[in-house]
């Protein structure tokens, strides 16, 4: 059974989250198609794994002291017959990998004698291809690579090496089972597992959007609603793309924040800075190298202390530029040096602000950004240094007034654009051309007053600019223009209606990136490809917000932005999530605006907002569609709750449809926020619940949920029934709209209701109930009868979800001294449970269906590494 609860009230996101290990109780989460990465392991005492799972990487830990061999040639003594060490993914241990130690002269060895992997219940057995040293005689232990085995022809390793991928569908088990366990008297079995993360391979919705409903079918299908124009599934700011079509990567390092610059490495990978904190999982702080594989290149970290704006590399070394002041633990302003293998270079020529652009010819790197000085010397926003000696800032003094914010450079001449007005006190709007002399040059394609210019790229004699501006030339060219070298402004006019930041080129096309939706007269969500002739290409990456970066390596092109989704669909306020997790390409309604409430009886989806238009047709708040099967088309189902009513809730029972929310009248007829319709018809019902609040004020229905079929009302209201018979934000009705003798008497409105049948969990802005101190969350019988639970939430409660003897609550609690925000599990005691997804921000909805648990709010992170998940995610709690 699930449940659904939905409101109408709106919180800004705070807070970050963490993400949990756990060694001492099972296992909470499987992954749908789950890429996984043997990282590495300890070297001594506990023994540990870290692994790659979907790009985020986790530790995992075998709870069991490792000494040392002894001593002698012959000292591999040590507990025979031990049990086993496992890791679980999934909580599912049921594969084993038996191995042996081999005593030898010298040397210990791990002989894998055969490794079973369990995939969906499935085992399969693979022979190890060879043997591993374990460690050295009378040395520590180090574990070293215990496993290889075989699989289509293709060896994967178990251990303390980088690995190559392999994919299982659905739980996955490995456990490693020693014979002989060097330096342990008496092991016991440990598992170590992941728990507290999403499932991999569900589609989430932009960050900066609103999940406020969902419902599952049953069929699987997952139906979210709230206030957002585009679902997509998690990317990270970067990802590698496809040069033709723009699918993203299926395996590759998640960049947890923003990307801002990347170049390639002219061996199918990439350099990307920016600002972020952890790549794939693991600690990467503004600036990272990227294999052509996808994967972090974990051997290459130079540790920025602030963001990174800008990437140029000559030879072998990387010059990087930005609002740092540390790189690699040394002083290093706003400007350094990084050869190929992370070693910081001696370079270091000191500027004073932000660095933004960087671009090199022979031996001279020239830098654009804010800064007034460099190597002491005045420089306003351009310079130039010698890349043999940062001491050698050359006589290049171009002088310009305002922010230098890109370069690039032909032959000798190097073109530059930004905000300012003047280079060396000559009138230049935002565009300039300047020898390698200093030589201010004619080139002088102006633009409007405010027209800021953010990239540059050179393809033969034609610049390709791109930025804010509306004009160039006095000619009109929206934020996009080509002028050739000589300062003709060009006919090619893709014409963006939004704001470019990045280009990249690519032979005889132009990939562009920033936060346009249309170009070149078609759709295209802030990426394209615009061929030399201006006409629009089919390559369309579909990027959920800005993008700030974009590079060219091979076959393949880098995006990197503040984005957090990529090969996502437009979806305006209603979506449907495959059953394997993937958006509904062809379901697609469409509401106006924000929809709160989403009930799925047999094929139809009833939804509810504040929409006054859905599926190209009018419809005040409450509609039914089709589910998947029927491509979510508009069914003629139109009950009305008025031109200003919003729905908020809804139930169906049987025939009839419960609506709640604010309203005077539904089909032209008064009824006071709550309402039954035909389910077929859309036909208003004689059942009138005959809510009041106080004096002049509406009421409001905020949840509801069936029993049988008596429905339970919760939200802001005082009396019930035709008596007006006093009802505290709490009533209950028969299924002839009796009132029912129920009265649990909550002070503050409620926002939310969960009943096993038997028991009914209530969530709000209460503070008592039944006239005991109940602060936002309590439980009541059958009767109405408080009962004991007492769990004592921190803040308002939104959203309720119970899965047998727990309760998933959305609000922050802390318990006993332990502390969950924004999300927690407890059970029927009202104790905290283990489980600790700590979203960042409010939770909106909940529901729970077999082992998963569906949740939407406003946040738009989960997790330690504050990989943003977008305000809908899903959990296995198995």
């Amino acid at each position: 059974m699930y449940y659904w609860v939905n409101f109408s009230r709106r919180i800004n996101i705070t807070a970050l989250l963490a993400l949990l290990l756990c060694t001492s109780c099972i296992g909470r989460l499987h992954f749908v198609t789950p890429k996984l990465n043997v990282i590495s392991s300890t070297t001594s005492g506990n023994q540990a794994l870290s692994i790659n799972i979907g790009g985020t990487l986790y530790t995992a830990t075998f709870e069991e002291t490792v000494g040392t061999y002894g001593s002698g040639a012959n000292s591999c003594e040590g507990h025979n017959g031990g049990d086993p060490w496992s890791l679980a993914i999934g909580g599912y241990v049921s594969s084993i990998a038996a191995l042996t130690i081999a005593q030898g002269d010298s040397d210990c060895q791990i002989t894998a004698t055969s490794v079973r992997v369990a995939a969906n219940g499935t085992d399969a057995l693979y022979t190890p291809t060879s043997t591993f040293t374990f460690g050295g005689a009378g040395g520590t232990n180090s574990f070293g690579t215990a496993v290889a085995f075989q699989n289509g022809g293709t060896t994967y390793f178990w251990g303390n090496m980088e690995v190559s991928d392999y994919t299982f569908s659905g739980n996955f088990t490995m456990t490693l089972q020693t014979s002989n366990d060097p330096g342990s008297t008496s092991p016991s079995a440990q598992s170590a597992y992941v728990q507290n993360v999403p499932l991999a391979n569900f589609a989430v919705t932009t960050s900066g959007g609103e999940v406020t409903s969902l419902a599952i079918g049953g069929d699987g299908t997952t139906y979210i609603g709230g206030l957002f124009s585009y679902v997509g599934p998690y990317t990270g700011g970067g990802v590698p793309v496809d040069s033709t079509n723009g699918t993203p990567f299926t395996t590759y390092a998640k960049v947890n924040n923003t990307v801002s610059a990347v170049i390639s490495d002219g061996s199918g990978g990439w350099y990307i800075g920016g600002s972020f904190t952890s790549i794939g999982g693991i600690t990467r702080n503004n600036l990272a190298h990227i294999n052509s594989d996808g994967t972090l290149d974990l051997s290459w970290n130079p540790n920025a202390n602030g963001a990174v704006n800008a990437i140029a590399m000559s030879g072998s070394i990387l010059y990087v530029g930005g609002s740092f002041t540390t790189m690699s633990g040394s002083t290093r302003n706003r400007l350094a040096a990084i050869d190929t293998s992370g070693n910081l270079q001696a370079w270091n020529p000191n500027a004073s602000s932000t660095v933004n652009a960087i671009a090199i010819s022979s031996s001279i790197v020239y830098v654009g950004g804010s800064f007034t000085t460099m190597s002491g010397s005045t420089r306003n926003r351009l310079a130039a240094v010698d890349t043999t000696s940062s001491s050698n800032l050359q006589a290049w003094n171009p002088n310009a007034s305002n922010t230098v914010s890109a370069i690039a450079i032909s032959s000798s001449i190097v073109y530059v654009g930004g905000s300012f007005t003047t280079i060396g006190g000559t009138a230049r709007g935002r565009l300039a051309a300047i020898d390698t002399s200093g030589n201010l040059q004619t080139w002088n394609p102006t633009t409007n007053g405010t027209g800021t210019i953010n990239a540059l790229a050179i393809s033969g004699s034609i610049v390709y600019i791109g930025g804010l501006f509306t004009t160039i030339v006095s000619t009109s060219r929206s934020r996009l223009a080509a002028v050739d070298t000589s300062g003709t402004l060009q006919s090619w006019n893709p014409s963006p209606n939004s704001t470019v930041s990045a280009i990249a080129i690519n032979g005889s096309n132009i990939y562009v990136g920033g936060n346009f939706t249309t170009i070149g007269g078609g759709t295209r969500n802030r990426a394209a490809e615009i061929g030399s002739d201006g006409t629009l290409q089919s390559w369309n990456p579909n990027a959920g917000s800005t993008v700030n970066a974009l590079a060219v390596s091979g076959s393949n092109v880098y995006v990197g932005g503040v984005f957090n989704t990529v090969g996502g669909q437009t979806r305006n306020n209603l979506a449907a999530i495959n059953s394997d997790g993937t958006l509904n390409n062809s379901w697609n309604p469409g509401p106006d605006n924000e929809v709160d409430a989403i009930a799925v009886s047999g094929s139809t989806v009833y939804v509810g907002g504040t929409f006054r238009n859905i599926g190209g047709s009018a419809r005040n708040a409450l509609a039914a569609v089709n589910d998947i099967s029927g491509n979510g088309t508009l069914l003629s189902w139109n009950p009305n709750a008025g031109s200003t009513g919003t729905i908020s809730a809804i139930a169906v029972n049987g025939s009839t449809v419960y609506a709640g929310g604010t309203y005077t009248t539904m089909g032209g007829t008064t009824r006071g926020s709550l309402a039954a319709v035909d389910a077929t018809s859309g036909s208003l019902l004689s059942w009138d619940a005959k809510l009041a609040n106080i004096c002049c004020i509406n009421p409001v229905v905020y949840a509801l949920t069936m029993v049988s079929t008596n429905l339970a009302v919760g939200g802001d209201f005082v009396t019930a029934g035709p008596s007006a018979t006093t009802r505290n934000r709490l009533a209950g009705f028969d299924s002839s709209a009796n009132l029912l003798s129920w009265n649990p008497n909550a002070n503050q409105p409620v926002y939310a209701l969960a009943t096993n049948g038997t028991d009914f969990y209530i969530g709000g802005l209460f503070t008592t109930m039944g006239g005991s101190t109940r602060n936002y969350v309590a439980a009541v019988d059958s009767s109405g009868a408080l009962e004991a639970w007492n769990p004592g939430g921190s803040a308002a409660v939104r959203a309720l979800a119970l899965s047998g003897s727990n309760i998933y609550v959305g609000t922050s609690f802390t318990i006993g001294g332990v502390t969950r925000t924004n999300l927690a599990e407890l059970d029927t005691s009202g104790n905290l449970q283990a489980w600790n997804p700590n979203p960042n921000s409010t939770v909106r909805a909940l529901a729970v269906s077999g082992s998963n648990v569906y949740v939407g709010g406003f946040f738009s992170t989960i997790g330690s590494s504050s990989q943003a998940q977008g305000p809908f995610t899903v959990f296995d709690n198995q």
